[in-house]
């Protein structure tokens, strides 16, 4: 799959974070835990959008952290719990999706890596769920992976 460049403007985020491996049932259940609390993030950016923020990944153990997010306008105040994120401006690789076709779009964009002119950047990436994003199995969310080159 081919996907679109993009640059995108950096942002700081709130929410919940997890760190392990994945793909991990962990994943889903941060969401889950999530979505209910995420009234609770105030001087939220956007009501429209949600991340899933992956970043310190670690080659050596195949480790990183996982942050179920919204961006904020402020991060002075945090809720119990949640965390700050910040994800610097960068050039992406944008890659469409849905739930059921995650996985396969990572394995897309190692898999166009690999081929193109490109590099991967060692810096966050992440999944953008769009305000129609309701986490049904057609809802359409993106995969944004850094590049360089």
């Amino acid at each position: 799959m081919e996907p679109t460049i993009q640059h995108k403007p950096g942002f700081t985020a709130i929410g919940l974070s997890w760190r392990g491996k994945g793909p991990s049932p962990e994943i889903p259940q941060l969401w889950d835990v999530f979505f209910p609390r995420m009234a609770e993030v105030p001087n939220q950016a956007s009501s429209h959008e949600s991340f899933g923020v992956i970043d310190n990944y670690n080659p050596a153990t195949g480790e990183f952290d996982y942050t179920a997010c919204v961006a904020v306008n402020d991060t002075s105040q945090i809720p119990a719990g949640m965390v700050s994120k910040t994800v610097p401006p960068n050039r992406y690789a944008v890659f469409p999706c849905t739930l059921p076709t995650i996985q396969q779009a990572f394995a897309d964009a190692q898999a166009w890596l690999a081929t193109s002119s490109y590099r991967r950047k060692m810096a966050p990436e992440f999944e953008l769920y769009e305000a129609a994003f309701e986490g049904g199995a057609d809802d359409q969310m993106y995969v944004y992976i850094p590049i360089e080159g």
